[in-house]
């Protein structure tokens, strides 16, 4: 299962393509492993030590009442203390280790980086003492929530970039260090988290939604499932739902409507988009292509999203629908160049060669990319 990763690209690098990644990881044996566990904040008194715990970022308290309860949200304006309590720190420090090491494994076959990447996954996921639980009912809170407020927050987008992790965990499997508990364990925690994503109170209510969060609910689900052997589940359920998905979010022009009463809606256009990019990707792996859908109204269409956004990029200073003016080139490459290697498309491509594309030192998101040989 690689639903992600283009193993053609991987193994078309060149010896000089690994040695020049190898060498932007030579201090990573030595990093230490992270755990949730280490989060002291205030937050983790709600949750517990081994449940995920982050505060909504666009939460603050009233100005106008004394006590500052109840908070309110000013979209686009980031709480610094969000950043500073989040157990999503902690998922980061893991993805800087098991992705380059999974990756160095895979292209030099050196036990070393999969011994380091197989006990950062163990002590995250398995060991009783240090694990995170296949959970994220406690993500997203606002101070001063009450239990039922804890049903209806947001929380999954917090793990977004965890759905990738399934991709470069399969790298690791031909290693001497997987074991067959390793195995079951990881198996067990991600159909656990599926599970969660479909029966929890919280996860039922993101899937009913029809924006960002619920392009990366899709995502995250079908990794989840797929990582512990339910293709055929993801199969159907990518059947079922993305092709409406893309209708709803994707008007005729390109325009993705949902994400334009946001503040930053230019940033989430291009957010969002990164992650049908990611869903695509995955799911034409899975057998679904929707590359070049559209309905009979001509919404929906992956192809007209991006040439929208590649408009605004080429004239920044007609984006009137916010304060967001100026181009974000990493924010575009996200999805553009994918676009490029799909579409035989002018504009995209006219847009591409004015910003620095991904190259193998780019990895992971170098061999992330589709082609048309794919």
């Amino acid at each position: 299962m690689l639903l992600i990763l283009n193993k053609q690209r991987m193994d078309q690098l060149t010896l000089e393509d690994i040695v020049n990644y190898q060498q932007r990881f030579v201090n990573i044996l030595d990093t230490a492993l992270p755990s949730i566990t280490e989060n002291t904040s205030n937050i983790k008194q709600r949750s517990g030590a081994n449940n995920y715990a982050s505060l909504a970022p666009y939460y603050h308290p009233n100005p106008d009442t004394g006590t500052g309860f109840p908070y309110i949200r000013r979209d686009g304006v980031r709480n610094p203390i969000a950043a500073e309590t989040t157990d999503n720190k902690y998922l980061s420090k893991l993805y800087q280790i098991v992705i380059p090491c999974s990756l160095l494994y895979h292209l030099t076959h050196s036990e070393y980086y999969s011994l380091k990447a197989i006990a950062a996954i163990s002590k995250f996921f398995i060991d009783e003492n240090t694990k995170m639980n296949p959970s994220l009912t406690y993500s997203g809170m606002v101070i001063g929530d009450s239990i039922e407020d804890l049903r209806i927050r947001g929380a999954i987008i917090d793990t977004n970039n965890l759905s990738a992790l399934p991709d470069f965990i399969e790298l690791l499997k031909h290693s001497v260090h997987w074991t067959s508990e390793i195995e079951n364990g990881m198996a067990f925690w991600f159909d656990s988290l599926a599970d969660w994503f479909k029966t929890s109170p919280r996860g039922i209510l993101q899937s009913g939604y029809s924006h960002n969060i619920k392009t990366s609910y899709i995502k995250q689900l079908c990794s989840y499932l797929c990582a512990c052997g339910k293709e055929v589940e993801a199969r159907t359920y990518l059947e079922n739902n993305l092709r409406e998905l893309l209708s709803v979010q994707i008007d005729s022009a390109g325009n993705q409507i949902l994400e334009m009463d946001r503040a930053v809606n230019r940033n989430y256009s291009n957010f969002n988009l990164g992650m049908l990019v990611n869903l695509c990707i995955m799911s034409a792996s899975l057998g679904v292509d929707v590359w070049n859908y559209e309905n009979s109204e001509g919404r929906g269409s992956i192809k007209k999203a991006m040439r929208y956004l590649c408009y605004y990029y080429n004239h920044p200073e007609e984006w009137t629908f916010s304060d967001e003016t100026s181009n974000n080139p990493a924010a575009t490459r996200k999805w553009l160049q994918a676009g490029v290697e799909i579409y035989d498309d002018e504009l995209l491509s006219s847009t591409m060669s004015g910003i620095n594309p991904y190259t193998p030192l780019s990895m992971p998101d170098y061999v992330s990319l589709p082609s048309r040989l794919y």
